[in-house]
């Protein structure tokens, strides 16, 4: 019988995505054995115990991050789904937004109804903050 170390380490090793077989391997004994204990004890033997999944936020932060090149000018270039005028494009909750405009609303604040923003840098596909004003 296995002790409660032994539990926990058989759950961190599926959180983990490690096979029966090597689980087994670790602990000295066959794959069978960890099988038969997992349905024994309620643990999860034909699936990987799932990890928590990133929140919708951490996963647009990290879309951001891929599809952006940051210049040592100071511009963020995006280079994800552009429209033809240069202005990127992104899926937010249920919508496609314009980047640009999503950076300034998330960091600067709202954007005065019938306005537009602007690039300083005169690049469409930058979405800096800093590089955003409102045009009138």
């Amino acid at each position: 019988m296995l002790n409660q170390e032994k539990v926990q380490f058989i759950k961190e090793q599926r959180i983990l995505g490690k096979s029966l077989r090597d689980i087994g391997k670790l602990l000295g004994v066959s794959h069978q054995a960890i099988s038969n204990y997992c349905l024994r004890y309620g643990l999860s033997k034909a699936r990987k115990i799932k990890k928590e999944l990133p929140t919708y936020e951490e996963r647009f932060q990290g879309r951001l991050e891929k599809y952006t090149e940051r210049r040592e000018d100071g511009c963020w270039i995006w280079k994800g789904t552009r429209v033809p005028s240069g202005y990127g494009r992104i899926y937010y909750i249920d919508s496609y937004e314009y980047v640009h405009r999503l950076s300034y609303i998330r960091n600067v604040g709202e954007i005065p109804k019938g306005h537009n923003l602007t690039q300083t840098c005169g690049n469409t596909a930058c979405w800096n903050p800093e590089h955003l004003k409102i045009k009138c």
